[in-house]
């Protein structure tokens, strides 16, 4: 008799747990709530007689909330003219769901040299070599000579792995593997390079005395735009270092480059760029897969880009050049 009304309980909980109140605050990028944006819930496995998809606009406190009956996540979708959309998938924890969201102004577009390098390793980043520093031109969007056709250095990178001993498939999987056809007469290296599992990290400088690289920072992944308008004017530090723990993280980086100073050593002139991730992606056959943006124009911060104006050309020779999607995101 205990079990079944133990039973009973558990069938009841979970009954409650279908019906959610969502409940989210739509605010701008300095924090003043978003009046009048369209919020879009799409259920992805609504219960019987829910509409899978409504519509709800935020009040003057930029709140918005609806009870749904959801026996899975949920997809949200949120716009308004003005600002950049939002987008996001959420799986809620419990019966009342709150999230503030941040839904950035267009306050700039402008026009910038942008360029995407897919994550992997024939169309990433690819490094020339092992554990040297090469330097890097972000406005050209190549290493520079001998290894590219780069002019200016904006920043100088390094790609170090090392392999740790141990098989993606596992140690018995691999000796398995060894004996196949396909891999018996394949060198150590070799197989190495097919299911090893590696150590990666690539390392990060400012090129100029006075340049500089932010910290690292989490970005609004689920937005158009996924990082604040305009780099730091403070803030910066000479180096900055990647791993394999930062593949799949959406962050971001500013740079401050091409500094020019007056006799007593202060800035008179910079130019200023972004990386971000799509997430980052890191290959161990040393390559790197991201977005750079580079602002021509000396001493401007502004780093929105008009995916419509993007600068920089791709040509048959680029090694990214038939996945180039140029309308990068902003």
């Amino acid at each position: 008799m205990r079990f079944i009304l133990l039973l009973i309980g558990l069938s009841a909980n979970l009954l409650l747990a279908d019906d959610i109140q969502v409940s989210m605050r739509i605010i701008d990028e300095k924090g003043q709530p978003v009046e009048k944006a369209k919020v879009n819930i799409y259920l992805a496995f609504p219960k019987a007689q829910e509409k899978v998809s409504r519509d709800i606009l935020t009040n003057f406190r930029g709140l918005v909330s609806n009870l749904v009956r959801t026996e899975a996540g949920f997809h949200v979708f949120i716009k308004k003219e003005g600002y950049y959309d939002s987008e996001l998938l959420d799986q809620p924890g419990d019966k009342n769901y709150f999230r503030e969201i941040v839904l950035p102004r267009k306050i700039n577009p402008t026009a910038l040299y942008a360029k995407f390098y897919p994550g992997w390793k024939d169309e990433g980043l690819k490094f020339p070599r092992f554990d040297e520093w090469f330097n890097y031109d972000l406005k050209i969007g190549d290493w520079l000579p001998p290894e590219g056709k780069g002019e200016t250095a904006d920043i100088r990178m390094k790609f170090n792995r090392e392999f740790k001993g141990e098989w993606f498939i596992g140690e018995q999987k691999y000796q398995e593997y060894r004996q196949l056809p396909e891999y018996i007469q394949k060198s150590e290296e070799e197989m190495r390079e097919i299911w090893g599992v590696w150590n990666m990290r690539i390392e990060i400088q400012a090129a100029d005395k006075k340049g500089g690289i932010s910290k690292m920072i989490p970005f609004l992944s689920y937005s158009q735009l996924k990082m604040p308008h305009e780099a730091p004017e403070f803030g910066y530090q000479k180096n900055c270092t990647l791993t394999e723990a930062d593949n799949n993280q959406e962050k971001g980086l500013f740079i401050r480059s091409r500094v020019v100073t007056d006799n007593n050593g202060r800035i008179v002139s910079a130019h200023y760029s972004k990386i971000t991730g799509v997430p980052f992606t890191i290959i161990h056959a040393g390559a790197w897969g991201f977005i750079h943006y580079f602002n021509p124009t000396p001493n401007d911060r502004n780093l929105e880009f008009d995916s419509k104006k993007n600068l920089y050309q791709p040509t048959p020779k680029d090694p990214a050049y038939s996945s180039q999607p140029y309308q990068l995101p902003p």
